[in-house]
Formats: structure tokens, C-alpha cells, sequence
């Protein structure tokens, strides 16, 4: 996994560090290289309310992929960690995702809340 320059890495939940990791795999595997993350809690442009700002959110580069290539990704990356509380959400030049647990949603061997 690379980081894009400026990416502040501290302070991120272990829950989002999972999914980077599980991001990383998938990338790698279906392409061949390491996956780069763009933004975790490091950007000024974040608004006030975003899970970024409390270390539960991350985004991914994406523009190095075809739109085939970037909808395959999001498709395994989201079904892989969405059922274990994530929002994973294409945004056309990134991926994010953020940790935010709804209802019956728990993390791996968690009890739903």
C-alpha cells in the first residue's frame, strides 16, 4: 500500500486499517500493484461533521483504472467490507469508504448493535 504525500495516517481506527488493508489485497490481486490511498485524516477541504476528521474514513486513487476496471474494484471492495459496517462509495475519481455501523450491522465476530 502507498500513500499519497501528506496523508496523515495516525489516528485512524483499527476498523478503517482492516479495510485498507482488505483494499490493498483486492488491488493487488486484481491488478498487480499496490493500492494508493489519497486521504485519511488530512485534508483541510473535509467538512467539520466528516468520519475523516475521526480517523474513520479513507480515500482511494482511482483515476489510474478504467471505468471497468474502477466499477470491478468498488463492486469486491464493497461487498468484502460493507457488511461489516462500512459505506463505500464510488465518486467517480475516488473511492471512500467510512466506518459508520447502522443498525444489525457488526464488524467480523461482533455482535450487532
Amino acid at each position: 500500500m502507498k500513500f499519497q504525500p501528506g496523508v496523515v495516517r495516525e489516528g485512524v481506527c483499527w476498523e478503517v486499517a482492516w479495510a485498507l488493508g482488505m483494499a490493498d489485497m483486492l488491488h493487488r490481486k486484481l491488478f498487480q500493484e499496490e493500492v494508493e490511498v489519497t486521504s485519511l485524516r488530512d485534508h483541510h477541504e473535509h467538512k467539520p461533521a466528516s468520519l475523516h476528521n475521526a480517523g474513520r474514513a479513507a480515500d482511494l486513487r482511482t483515476r489510474n483504472l478504467s471505468d471497468l476496471q474502477r466499477k470491478m474494484f468498488f463492486g469486491m471492495l464493497r461487498a468484502a467490507i460493507d457488511p461489516h459496517g462500512f459505506d463505500t462509495v464510488d465518486e467517480g475519481n475516488h473511492l471512500h469508504f467510512e466506518y459508520d455501523p447502522k443498525p444489525g450491522e457488526a464488524f467480523a465476530g461482533e455482535a450487532p448493535s
